[in-house]
């Protein structure tokens, strides 16, 4: 005859309330009021510049949600795995930044205004048909995004991805690209090999200069808040007037981006550190 368990062994653990406490300690561990940041290859590519500016400009805070926090880490964790696989294939990685490498990966460079900035996650060597380096873009996908990108590429696909692997392309002084895609559920690969646009600096350019000198809000992709794209984007209530911008110095239109990704207010001359634009002032004049 069995021993009895106790009666507290048949009493129900309230498990929502542990993976809340789960997602929070992320939530937490992410927060913030705000975060400027110079305009970023990740989002470079987005076909509204309205949203691109909003973003760049931080018109309201990104809350991100503690199981999409998750997410984010675990792509950033399948990068470093991806890696990894690469050198333990028997490819040369270049995914640190050392003194005197030659491809300072892992890290960033910016354009001629110092406004934008693209970080790669690696460069690759030893490819067997093709001796020169390739950079490296990897991303984790689900299976509907996995089916896709082998039906249809990346450039069809994945156009934000596309362009922000063009854009490190333009300003690493890289011939090619690897764009490694890791299916999430299944573990394979999809894997394009990328050259330079031979239209996309001029392109490139023109946007970045647009946005750096604009002194009006751009015209967004609709005017009609139900359209796909306008109902998932995370500026859609700013965008369409159900709410008022944050108010600080990047959403002033007196704040107006210099030379070497720096800021200056018009009305003082002052050269704008980070904390101040943060903090603003009591002369803020909206967009």
């Amino acid at each position: 005859m069995g021993t009895e368990l106790p009666a507290t062994h048949f009493i129900m653990t309230d498990t929502d309330k542990i993976i809340e406490r789960i997602y929070k300690g992320f939530e937490q561990e992410n927060a913030s009021d705000m975060r400027l940041s110079r305009l970023g290859s990740s989002f470079i590519g987005n076909e509204c510049l309205r949203q691109v500016f909003f973003k760049w400009r931080a018109f309201d805070v990104n809350k991100f949600t503690g199981r999409t926090l998750r997410i984010f880490e675990t792509g950033a964790t399948q990068e470093q795995r991806v890696l990894s696989d690469l050198k333990k294939a028997g490819f040369i990685v270049h995914d640190e930044e050392l003194s005197g490498e030659q491809y300072p990966v892992q890290y960033s460079k910016t354009d001629s205004t110092g406004h934008f900035i693209t970080k790669i996650d690696g460069v690759v060597e030893g490819i067997d048909d093709d001796p020169r380096p390739h950079l490296l873009e990897i991303k984790t996908l689900n299976q509907r995004n996995y089916n896709a990108l082998c039906k249809h590429g990346v450039k069809k696909h994945k156009p934000v991805h596309w362009e922000q692997i063009q854009s490190s392309l333009f300003l690493f002084k890289l011939e090619i690209a690897l764009y490694v895609g890791v299916n999430k559920n299944t573990e394979e690969f999809f894997i394009e090999a990328i050259k330079p646009d031979s239209g996309f600096a001029k392109v490139f350019t023109e946007k970045i200069n647009r946005l750096v000198n604009a002194t009006l809000v751009p015209v967004g992709i609709s005017d009609n808040p139900e359209y796909f794209e306008c109902k998932w984007c995370d500026f859609s209530e700013v965008c369409f007037h159900e709410k008022d911008p944050l108010v600080h110095c990047r959403t002033c239109t007196n704040s107006r981006p210099i030379k070497d990704g720096e800021w200056q207010c018009a009305l003082t001359n002052d050269i704008l550190s980070m904390e101040d634009q943060q903090k603003g002032c009591g002369d803020h004049n909206p967009f």
